[in-house]
């Protein structure tokens, strides 16, 4: 998914279906317009992409609030997919903290 303007691309989102979820494995916007509410206006279209109930994210703590105030919630480890448990476990074994957080699809 992502947003154009003025010719050329301001800002991306990548989710990555399996079996039984989506996983939002990145979301960019350009530096120049960030703060600008792009990733917001990404994450708002999320819901009419998703097949699927469930939407999972990995972000660094800071990150996290930007989420949550887009509809995604906290979750713990130990609730998400056995598929996106061991993407987790290679990206904090190496130090890296990831906060887990989960988008419910709605039916609108």
């Amino acid at each position: 998914m992502v947003i154009e303007g003025d010719k050329k691309i301001l800002g991306a989102m990548r989710i990555k279906t399996y079996e039984e979820c989506h996983f939002l494995t990145g979301m960019m916007i350009i530096k120049e317009r960030r703060g600008e509410n792009l990733g917001s206006q990404l994450l708002f279209k999320l819901n009419e992409f998703l097949s699927l109930e469930h939407c999972y994210c990995f972000c660094e703590p800071q990150l996290s609030e930007f989420y949550l105030k887009n509809d995604f919630i906290h979750i713990d480890k130990k609730n998400i997919p056995h598929v996106l448990k061991s993407k987790h476990d290679r990206y904090t074994n190496t130090g890296k903290e990831l906060d887990i957080l989960l988008y419910k699809k709605t039916n609108n």
